[in-house]
């Protein structure tokens, strides 16, 4: 069974459209992991000025003698 040049030429242009895709698929996933290393860092980023804050308040909860000899 042979195929005709129209058959042929179909399935290359299958070949090209999947190879499109893959790429496509490749690029969202990267997109997607920057996306969640981009969420990642934002959210501790988010949290270093309330451990900062939380500490102060400690600091502010003991006395001058405390604070002079710790």
């Amino acid at each position: 069974m042979t195929k005709s040049s129209k058959e042929i030429a179909t399935i290359e242009l299958l070949k090209q459209q999947l190879t499109i895709k893959d790429e496509q698929i490749a690029t969202a996933n990267k997109l997607a992991d920057q996306a969640q290393q981009l969420d990642l860092t934002t959210h501790n980023q988010s949290q270093l000025p309330q451990k900062a804050l939380t500490k102060e308040t400690n600091n502010e909860r003991h006395g001058w003698l405390w604070k002079i000899t710790h």
